[in-house]
């Protein structure tokens, strides 16, 4: 059980205060990694607002969570990556000039083609493999993975390896793409 999972354990066996601080303290922690991935052309400030307004919005809505469905990472991921993608689509709606976009230093231009680039990758996944994806950014061991998938550790191995290939092929298609375009 990875440490979001445990905050929020802990929080439904003893609704405190001290417990719901810790389990928002993880939720913000949860998300700033999350927003590292998804958020990291805006600005440090923007950046920051961002991944708190997501922590605040999923603690705010605890009720909706259903155990049945998801374990509690999940859910969280899944709420925080909402939040902080229609962030970015309101941070992004700004459409750069030509100009503008040629007077951005060239390490802002990569990272936006970075963004891009994970993005259309993590889209040809299924919601199998992004949440096996997710598991191994949470650190969760293969153990734990296997559990929550319910499939025994040499599954859970063989399912990275073709998720990780399958990565590996889009990563070399979109840089081939990318070279063809210059």
């Amino acid at each position: 059980m990875n440490a979001l999972n445990r905050a929020y354990e802990a929080y439904r066996n003893n609704p405190t205060g001290s417990n719901e601080k810790a389990l928002y303290d993880s939720l913000r922690a949860y998300a700033r990694r999350l927003g590292t991935l998804l958020l990291s052309s805006l600005p440090n400030s923007r950046y920051f607002h961002a991944c708190e307004n997501a922590a605040t919005r999923v603690l705010m809505s605890l009720q909706a969570f259903d155990p049945g469905r998801a374990s509690f990472s999940t859910w969280a991921y899944q709420s925080i990556c909402g939040d902080l993608r229609d962030w970015k689509r309101k941070f992004d709606r700004r459409v750069l000039s030509e100009q503008e976009y040629a007077n951005l230093p060239e390490p802002v231009r990569q990272r936006n083609h970075e963004d891009l680039l994970v993005s259309e990758i993590l889209s040809n996944l299924t919601d199998a493999e992004r949440e096996l994806v997710q598991l191994r950014i949470e650190d969760a061991s293969l153990q734990e993975i296997a559990v929550h998938f319910g499939i025994s550790t040499a599954t859970v191995k063989r399912r990275w390896n073709a998720v990780t290939q399958k990565l590996r092929i889009h990563v070399h298609r979109s840089k081939r793409a990318c070279q063809s375009r210059r």
